[in-house]
Parts: C-alpha cells; sequence; structure tokens
C-alpha cells in the first residue's frame, strides 16, 4: 500500500488547490482499485485550513487527519512514517501539484524491489521576470539524474517529488528533526551513504510551483540566511569539502540560537 503523506502550516492560500488535485488523484486510485492512504498532520490549523479539512473527511477516500501543536517540518513527516500502513512513503506539500500515475510507476519500481529510493522528472514554475510590473513565469521540467553515489553524497538531487520504502528508515533513521528547511537532502545523503538503492523515473511526477505566494517562492532573507547555513551544517556533516561557504554574522547567530548541536563542525572557523 502507498501511503501519502501531507504536513500542513499557514497553508490557506494553498490547501483549496491541494484538495482538488488529491481529489483527482485519489478518485483515479478508487476508480483502478489502488491501495493507499493519505495523512495529512495539521499545524495548528486556522479556521480556514478547518474548514476545508471538514470538507476534506467527508470525502469518500482513505484520509486520516491529524491535528497537532505546531512542530518541526520533519517531526511531522517522521509522526507521519510511525502512523502509516503503507509500505511505500510519498510526501505531498500542499504548494505543489502531484500527479497519480507517476505514484503509482514508482510504487511499483519500490514494490517490485527494483529501487527503494526512486526520483522523477517534474515540472518547475518559477518567477522569470517582470513586464509593466507584471511577474512572468518560467515553466520548465527539471529531469532526473543518473544515480552516482560519489554525487549523490554531495547535495540534493532527488527534487521534491521522490519515494522511498518504509522500511530504508530501520537502516538509516528517521529524518532529522533539527532541521528546518534542508532535512531531505540530509535524509537522501544519509541514504546515498548507506548504499540504499537509488533509481530515477523520467515520467513526470508533478508539478513544483516556485513562486508568488508559495511556500517555496516567498523566502524570507532571514530564511534564504537559515537555508544556506543548514547546507552548509550538511555540506560539514559529510565533509563536502568543495561546497564550504563562510558563514556571514547573521548565518553565525543562527548557529548558535537554533543549532548548538552543530557547532563543533564550525569551530575552527567562529
Amino acid at each position: 500500500m502507498l501511503t501519502i503523506i501531507t504536513s500542513l502550516y499557514n497553508s490557506s492560500k494553498h490547501i483549496k488547490r491541494y484538495k482538488k488535485f488529491l481529489v483527482r488523484s485519489l478518485t483515479y486510485f478508487k476508480r483502478i482499485n489502488f491501495k493507499y492512504e493519505v495523512i495529512i498532520i495539521a499545524n495548528d490549523p486556522d479556521e480556514e485550513e478547518n474548514l476545508v479539512l471538514d470538507d476534506i473527511k467527508k470525502l469518500d477516500f482513505n484520509i486520516n487527519i491529524i491535528k497537532v501543536t505546531r512542530e518541526g517540518l520533519y517531526s511531522s513527516w517522521n509522526r507521519g512514517i510511525k502512523l502509516s500502513k503503507g509500505n511505500v512513503i510519498a510526501f505531498w506539500n500542499v504548494d505543489d501539484i502531484r500527479f497519480a500515475r507517476a505514484m503509482i510507476t514508482g510504487y511499483n519500481f519500490i514494490n517490485d524491489n527494483i529501487s527503494e529510493i526512486v526520483y522523477f522528472a517534474f515540472i518547475i514554475i518559477s518567477k522569470h521576470r517582470y513586464y509593466n510590473y507584471f511577474p512572468i513565469p518560467k515553466i520548465y521540467i527539471d529531469y532526473p539524474k543518473s544515480f552516482n553515489k560519489e554525487l549523490f553524497v554531495t547535495g540534493a538531487f532527488c527534487g521534491p517529488f521522490y519515494m522511498f520504502n518504509k522500511n530504508i528508515v530501520n537502516k538509516i533513521g528517521y529524518f532529522d528533526e533539527r532541521f528546518k528547511i534542508v532535512g531531505d537532502m540530509e535524509f537522501t545523503i544519509r541514504a546515498a551513504k548507506n548504499e540504499v538503492r537509488f533509481a530515477p523515473i523520467y515520467r513526470l511526477a508533478g508539478i513544483y510551483i516556485k513562486f508568488g505566494n508559495t511556500i517555496s517562492g516567498a523566502r524570507t532573507i532571514i530564511g534564504k540566511n537559515l537555508q544556506e547555513l543548514e547546507n552548509q551544517i550538511v555540506y560539514r556533516k559529510y565533509l563536502v569539502v568543495r561546497k564550504y561557504l563562510p558563514l556571514n554574522i547573521s548565518q553565525k547567530e543562527l548557529l548558535l540560537k537554533c543549532y548548538p548541536d552543530f557547532f563543533n563542525l564550525f569551530k575552527e572557523e567562529i
């Protein structure tokens, strides 16, 4: 069975579209008798989110909605994995769109033991330029790289639509909940280092919207500093020396305030 996990927080701008495309996928699953479950972890949902979640509850699909006090993204993902009944895990970010047929293809790759992690081609919509103050989006396809361990232990190469065999957490552990942004990169680097089997799938998995008010597109200066700091933590943890960059003053302050566990990685630099 496939388990789809979604973590929601401050998602009122995206949740109606998420519901629309979720229903489209689950309707297809139901029509072909494909076994699935959806686990939605709702972090401190607001009034608008609760209204949509109430509508989702009424649908005739296998959906489990869990409301929690706000926690980190990777805490929610780990919570979903621990609650899951499926043998294959997929994440559906609330501001992205996933395609049902690609999820089935990924499930079959993993269920047939062809691979333990699969990653896909996907469509990216990002801000390109402005015309008379109106943003003009850029739309393109990101194709997956062939798996190469030497490359995959140095960064993020699986995109936002990867899927994996749940049993790999017994080999490499769960997501590191100390991270706020790049925990999925750290997870896939850890998997590559531990000989987990990867496979690219050239089918389009979905649409990654890095534009406007999406969670991925509306990154603040603080958020960018945080992401780059987390990148540097991961690069130092796994000795990706060619990607080392010095921390700026804001990143040093964030390190001391938010990431004391990783201070030793930088002690020669601070």
